[in-house]
C-alpha cells in the first residue's frame, strides 16, 4: 500500500484526506499544515473514525513540508484559516520548497486554483507536465456522467461524456458520448442534451466533498497504476497547436502521472468551441 502527503489541512485537504481514509486507498495519509495543532485534530477525527468506516488506515498530522519526504503522491489542497488554496507567489513559494521534497511523485491540484501552480511548475520550474494533475476536472466529469445517467435512466457508472476545455468555457464530447455502448444521441433528444450540459456548467465550482471525492479517485487510479481513464486539468503540449495549454481533457494514468491524453472525436462544432477556449 501506498502513502500520500496532503499539502493542506482546509476543508478541501480534510475532504481528500476523509475520502482517501474511508475507502482504504492507500497505507498513509500524511496531512501538512503549517497549523499544526489543526491537522493533527482533523487527522485524529479521521482516525477515530476508521473502526465505524471499516478503515485501518494511518492518519498522521505534520506541521512542516519535509513530511512529503518518501510519499508516493503528493496533494496540494488548501491551507487552513484565511490562506486558502496557494496563488501568485504563495504558488511559486510553496512549489519552490516542495519540488526538492517529492522525488518524482505525481503532483495533483485538489482545487480549482491550479493555473498558478502549473504555470510555475511547467513553465518556470520545468516539472514534467505529465506529473501535473489538476483533479477537480474530475468532480465536473463525475457530474456529467451522474447527469447523463438519470436523464436517460441509466446508471452513472454507464455513461460517458467527455469533458474538455476550461473553466466557464467547458465543451461536451457528445460526438464520443455514450451511454453503455450506444451512443447518448440515439437516447436523448438534443433538449435535454442541452438541458443538461446547462446543469453540469452550473455545477462549476464544485464544493469541498465534490472536490475531496475527485482527488482521492485520481489518487486511487495512481497508487494501483491502472490505466482507467479520468478527466483532470493538464498541461498539454502542442495540442491543437497550442503550446503549453492547460485544459481539462480524457486521460488515462498510471503511477508516474499521466500516461497519455485521450483526445474523443469530436464534431467540427465541438472542435471550433474547444479552439476558441484554449486561445481565448
Amino acid at each position: 500500500m501506498k502513502r500520500v502527503a496532503i499539502v493542506g489541512a482546509g476543508e478541501i485537504g480534510a475532504a481528500v484526506a476523509r475520502a482517501l481514509a474511508e475507502h482504504e486507498i492507500v497505507r498513509e495519509i500524511r496531512l501538512i499544515d503549517q497549523s499544526s495543532l489543526v491537522a493533527s485534530g482533523k487527522a485524529l477525527d479521521i482516525l477515530q473514525s476508521g473502526p465505524l468506516e471499516g478503515s485501518d488506515t494511518r492518519v498522521i498530522g505534520a506541521p512542516d513540508l519535509d513530511a512529503v519526504v518518501g510519499t508516493d503522491v503528493v496533494v496540494i489542497a488548501d491551507r487552513h484559516g484565511a490562506g486558502g488554496e496557494w496563488t501568485g507567489t504563495d504558488a511559486a513559494e510553496l512549489l519552490r520548497r516542495l519540488l526538492p521534497l517529492a522525488g518524482r511523485s505525481p503532483l495533483i491540484a485538489a482545487g480549482t486554483h491550479y493555473s498558478d501552480l502549473f504555470r510555475v511548475a511547467h513553465r518556470e520550474l520545468g516539472v514534467d507536465a505529465r506529473r501535473l494533475i489538476g483533479s477537480a476536472a474530475e468532480a465536473l466529469a463525475s457530474a456529467a456522467r451522474a447527469l447523463t445517467g438519470a436523464a436517460s435512466g441509466a446508471s452513472p457508472v454507464d455513461a460517458s461524456v467527455p469533458v474538455l476545455g476550461v473553466p466557464g468555457r467547458w465543451v461536451f464530447g457528445w460526438t464520443d458520448a455514450r451511454i453503455g455502448s450506444a451512443p447518448v444521441s440515439a437516447r436523448l433528444a438534443p433538449v435535454a442534451i442541452a438541458r443538461i450540459e446547462s446543469q453540469i456548467a452550473a455545477s462549476w465550482p464544485p464544493g469541498p466533498y465534490a472536490l475531496g471525492s475527485a482527488a482521492a479517485s485520481v489518487v486511487q487510479t495512481i497508487v494501483y497504476g491502472r490505466l482507467r481513464q479520468a478527466t483532470v486539468f493538464t498541461p498539454v503540449e502542442h495540442a491543437l497547436d497550442i503550446r503549453r495549454a492547460v485544459v481539462a481533457v480524457p486521460v488515462s494514468l498510471d503511477a508516474s502521472g499521466v500516461k497519455a491524453v485521450q483526445w474523443p472525436a469530436l464534431s467540427v462544432r465541438e472542435r471550433v468551441l474547444l479552439e476558441g477556449a484554449l486561445t481565448e
